[in-house]
């Protein structure tokens, strides 16, 4: 079987999620502009950082969104926006989709369990590719800070979870997984002096004069919530104002979801369970999503990695099975052409349906952090991957 031999498991893998995203590069390219604006997005803000120009706002000749991630990331995009358009495309896709993969197959997890993780958000990945987001870099970066952490890198996951934050600042979340090992204060150290590398590293290319009016300008972006439409997201916020139909208070939601984690920190015992600490993860990469008023399907992919992962966590009983069956058919299944396009626009969009899965998922999730009892095996990572399947 293709899980008990790991090198034929890392091929089938990668090879599955390569061709997908290739699939999905020649199919952005081919559709021309409209299809790849996310990539010229992404394409075009390198090349307005070294033009000196401004990377927000409409760049209505170029593309249709707009730029909402750092100046460092557009510094960082540059290997990608100098190769030929299509090669670039597939190189965004590649490494989006390959990211994603081998932080899973770090995960201290039996290959059983992360063939069950693959199937679970292959969908998700597929919509990530097809849209050119970010996403998968950003749950392979939340991924990789736990690994790293695991194996006692703190450096690395510094790094991690400093990238992941010069992409969106929702992957700063990451960092709480810090709290969970020793060595804090030398791990915000590095966290620190990663921050203020990164933060500097376009200064290759720009002045620093241009340098801090582009990071006002991306604060300003951020803190207006500029290009963020709780009507059109797929989050807490956008649920209860199309179920409640009422104006909700975005900051007062993600307050309430940051007071849910606190009591998860304070179970201090329970740190030293691994299990305890891949749940938490679990919840994380949930809550980077859901908590985000700006969040839009392909963003899902974190979300749904943070389902599949729940749900390898615990023993297979029918309402897990069921919970995560459902979890797939209404987060993912629920943007193909499975269902009628009549009832995505009549129910599936107005009520923001894909979210929900996920609400209850993180809900669920928080409840066995806050109540259930963690034996704490030997501390170390093969604990998981050495359970029978």
């Amino acid at each position: 079987m293709i899980v008990s031999d790991r090198r034929l498991f890392v091929a089938v893998a990668l090879t599955v999620f390569a061709v997908a995203a290739i699939v999905a590069a020649v199919h952005g390219y081919a559709g021309g502009p409209r299809a790849m604006d996310n990539f010229l997005v992404f394409r075009n803000s390198y090349v307005h950082l070294v033009e000196g120009t401004t990377l927000y706002g409409p760049h209505p000749g170029e593309h249709g969104a707009c730029f909402e991630y750092s100046p460092t990331f557009a510094y960082l995009f540059a290997p990608i926006a100098l190769m030929p358009q299509w090669l670039g495309m597939g190189a965004w896709c590649l490494l989006n989709s390959l990211s994603l993969v081998a932080a899973i197959l770090l995960l201290p997890l039996s290959n059983t369990r992360k063939l069950i993780v693959f199937a679970m958000i292959f969908l998700e990945a597929c919509i990530m590719l097809q849209n050119q987001e970010s996403t998968g870099l950003r749950a392979a970066l939340m991924l990789l800070t736990f690994v790293c952490l695991e194996r006692r890198m703190a450096s690395v996951a510094a790094l991690c979870v400093v990238a992941g934050g010069f992409i969106s600042v929702y992957g700063c979340a990451a960092g709480v997984l810090f709290l969970f090992y020793p060595h804090r204060v030398r791990s915000a150290f590095y966290m620190a002096l990663w921050a203020a590398a990164l933060f500097v590293l376009p200064l290759a290319v720009v002045s620093l004069d241009h340098l801090l009016w582009l990071y006002g300008q991306w604060w300003h972006d951020l803190s207006s919530g500029r290009g963020d439409s709780v009507g059109s997201s797929l989050s807490v916020t956008a649920v209860l104002a199309a179920w409640l139909k009422v104006q909700v208070n975005q900051t007062l939601v993600q307050a309430a979801g940051i007071a849910a984690f606190v009591p998860v920190l304070f179970r201090v015992k329970c740190h030293d369970s691994l299990r305890y600490r891949l749940l938490t993860l679990a919840t994380l990469l949930i809550w980077v999503v859901i908590f985000n008023h700006g969040a839009g399907s392909p963003a899902y992919v974190i979300a749904m990695t943070g389902i599949a992962l729940w749900f390898v966590l615990e023993p297979f009983t029918p309402g897990r099975i069921a919970a995560a069956a459902l979890a797939v058919v209404f987060t993912s299944v629920i943007c193909t052409g499975v269902f009628p396009r009549a009832v995505r626009e009549t129910w599936c969009a107005p009520y923001a349906i894909k979210a929900v899965p996920s609400i209850l998922v993180w809900a669920w999730a928080q409840w066995c952090l806050y109540t259930r009892r963690f034996a704490v095996r030997d501390g170390g990572s093969p604990a998981l991957a050495n359970q029978p399947d």
